[in-house]
């Protein structure tokens, strides 16, 4: 295991500009090529679809013009997009073509994923949306690609990473609603396909031998933390690290930034008053208010800190070399922002589930690599430091779908109970895979 480390920059990095390229046709038969390459890089040892025949009669529904198909996928492992592509490219069985999709993502993942992902995403049509000002220009171009794109629109209900496969916490309707529009657009020029969200999750397979090896990650992770190995079984153990982890962080903040201290055992009851401190500590690093909802203060803040720490080339080529100091100096804030941001975000979500003595291996090692990321990114990292601590196997589940023409009607007279309706259909299909 490596940990990250305190680094904060230098120098702001410049805006990458992602010229509007389109879907190349070329390229799903080309990472179809690559992507067993790529599985194999990131420690995976194969891919199992279930439900793939269905999934494969509605990609090729979509090719032949009967149905318009959204794929909304689980994002609990970091990953997910590329996991789905390569589920789509290996399981998904079409006539005449190879199966693709194009991706909504978020606006900022072209200026930190690197030169090949900059490279790729205006290729495979990639529709960008910035979570904190989801203007009416980035919805109309998802709602267009819905109704006439050349593939099928993936999308993440969930909105960004949730860490836990088994356990859904939160979902946006959003997804609905954009299906339900392109529906009323189709009815209205009379065209007979049909709106149809397909639900898609995920889960790692742990091969035999994986208990072992968590137990070594979890010893080495208590002596970071702890300052000592701990006996006892797994499930107890770990719930004692994430504790630790919290507490230390606890620790600092009251020192650091006057939080008052809680009390009792830690639970998700405990730990919000921190994660609303490391909240407010970022904001107030960048100026921001502190009131709205959490997670719309999270994007708040990510966009805010991304635009500071990654600044427009024009600009910067305009400033004097003072403005370039204070322009660099915003930008380390904006690092600084991102920190505190870390523990706001993914300690939200590891109160979702605890380990238990009747945990399975799989669980026990999912748990651990959250851990694992937390610790990382109480040390600086973030989740592009997240990395796989044990060999597995992928598991990708094409749920049943949810066919929302059909549902038009109750959409119209009543769009909340139709819109909860169909995000609790979404979610129960997630929790069958």
């Amino acid at each position: 295991m490596r940990w990250s480390t305190l680094t904060p920059p230098r120098h702001p990095r410049l805006r990458p500009h992602l010229a509007p390229v389109g879907l190349r046709p070329w390229l799903p038969a080309a990472v179809r090529l690559v992507m067993g390459l790529y599985l194999r890089l990131i420690g995976v040892t194969g891919v199992a679809t279930r439900g793939s025949e269905g999934a494969s009669r509605l990609w090729q529904e979509f090719y032949d013009g009967q149905v318009r198909l959204i794929v909304a996928f689980r994002h609990a492992l970091g990953n997910d997009p590329q996991l789905l592509t390569a589920s789509v490219v290996r399981g998904v069985k079409v006539r005449s073509r190879c199966a693709f999709v194009q991706f909504v993502h978020g606006v900022e993942v072209a200026w930190w994923a690197g030169a090949l992902a900059r490279w790729v995403i205006p290729r495979s049509g990639g529709l960008a949306i910035d979570h904190d000002a989801l203007g009416t220009k980035s919805l109309d171009a998802i709602r267009r690609a819905i109704v006439s794109g050349p593939q099928p629109v993936a999308l993440a209900p969930e909105g960004q990473v949730t860490y836990e496969p088994r356990t859904v916490q939160r979902v946006q309707p959003g997804f609905a609603r954009l299906g339900f529009l392109a529906a009323e657009e189709l009815a209205a020029q009379g065209r007979p396909e049909r709106v149809v969200v397909l639900p898609v999750s995920f889960a790692w397979i742990y091969p035999r031998g994986t208990e072992g090896r968590v137990r070594r990650a979890v010893d080495k992770l208590e002596t970071a933390v702890l300052g000592r190995v701990q006996t006892g079984g797994l499930a107890p153990r770990l719930a004692t690290l994430r504790d630790g982890l919290f507490q230390t962080a606890e620790d600092w903040y009251v020192r650091a930034h006057r939080h008052t201290r809680g009390t009792g055992p830690w639970s998700k009851q405990r730990a919000l008053p921190l994660l609303e401190a490391a909240m407010t500590a970022a904001e107030d690093v960048l100026g921001l208010p502190h009131h709205g909802e959490y997670f719309d203060r999270m994007y708040r803040v990510r966009s805010t800190a991304w635009g500071r720490f990654v600044p427009e080339g024009s600009e910067w080529r305009r400033l004097t070399a003072l403005e370039r100091t204070l322009v660099s100096r915003s930008a380390t804030e904006a690092w600084v922002a991102f920190r505190h941001l870390e523990l706001a975000d993914i300690g939200w979500y590891l109160w979702s589930a605890a380990p238990g003595d009747d945990s399975c291996v799989d669980f026990l090692a999912d748990f651990t690599e959250n851990l694992y990321d937390l610790f990382n990114r109480l040390r600086g990292g973030n989740i592009s430091h997240r990395r796989a601590l044990f060999p597995r196997s992928l598991r990708t589940t094409f749920g049943r779908p949810l066919d929302l023409t059909a549902r038009l009607p109750g959409y119209r007279t009543n769009k909340r109970e139709t819109l909860a309706r169909t995000v609790a259909d979404l979610i129960e299909e997630w929790n069958h895979g």
